[in-house]
């Protein structure tokens, strides 16, 4: 664990002793609590028609012991879903195995070229449904990068938000800092 957050052992002790780390055991179904199933109907509708089958939800049920989930990390083109954020973190972050296959699998089948800087993808949509039964408040800080310093930050929900451009901060977000990344990003204040 320390190596992977780049710490030492006596760091570890001393200036994070009070400081509880957990190695999320995805594929450990006893360390896994189901919240809910996105059936099939629902499968097809999100991803266009290209699966329909049903796909049970799991996360790491440690979740469940606290109040609030906080959701920390930037927001970049990302591969499988398009940009990460939001409910991005959760999914692989705390997830179960069968959620995450699968949308793995439906990010393979759509390809990267297809997904990658794209904000509303049919994985996307998969990813923050399933981030919907996760029942724990959850609150979302992130920041993007423009020209090799912050850009910008929210603070907010963990929902994605896409398909529109917005020029202020939305209802419910507080902004921390800067504005709107290049114009060729895809990402305004506010979408994460």
């Amino acid at each position: 664990m320390c190596q992977r957050l780049e710490i030492t052992g006596a760091e570890r002790r001393e200036r994070y002793g009070r400081v509880r780390f957990f190695n999320h055991a995805w594929d450990d179904p006893t360390a896994l609590r189901e919240v809910g199933t996105l059936h099939a109907d629902e499968v097809r509708e999100l991803t266009g028609g290209l699966f329909a089958m049903d796909v049970p939800v799991e996360v790491n049920r440690l979740l469940f012991e606290y109040d609030r989930v906080i959701i920390v990390g930037p927001v970049f083109p990302h591969e499988v879903v398009g940009f990460s954020g939001g409910n991005k973190y959760l999914f692989p972050g705390v997830g179960g195995p069968r959620i995450l296959n699968f949308f793995h699998w439906l990010g393979a089948v759509i390809t990267t070229p297809r997904i990658i800087g794209n904000k509303w993808t049919p994985v996307r949509k998969v990813v923050d449904r399933a981030g919907a039964l996760v029942r724990v408040p959850k609150l979302c800080f992130a920041w993007w990068w423009s020209e090799g310093r912050v850009g910008g930050a929210v603070c907010r929900d963990a929902r994605v938000r896409v398909g529109r451009r917005q020029r202020s901060v939305p209802s419910g977000a507080h902004r921390v800092q800067g504005g709107p990344v290049p114009d060729d990003s895809g990402v305004r204040a506010g979408d994460v």
